[in-house]
């Protein structure tokens, strides 16, 4: 099954980090430049997965399970 990545850059501190959900990206990081009302909001579709401003980027991606790769791995 496939499940929701979110990948925060810090633009100020070049650090990367990886959350399963925007309530935990947006409480772990209080001045994100942006808030959780906008991100829920925001057009995460095809050809937009990616918030900038002048803080952060957000990206949104997409994690694999076995069962998404396909049967015969040990």
């Amino acid at each position: 099954m496939k499940r929701k990545v979110y990948h925060l850059y810090d633009k100020k501190t070049d650090k990367h980090s990886y959350y399963n959900s925007l309530s935990a990206l947006c409480k772990d990081n209080t001045d994100l430049g942006v808030s959780k009302f906008t991100l829920d909001r925001y057009d995460w579709d095809l050809l937009n997965w990616e918030y900038e401003n002048l803080i952060c980027i957000i990206r949104l991606g997409f994690s694999k399970s076995v069962s998404d790769v396909g049967k015969g791995i040990a």
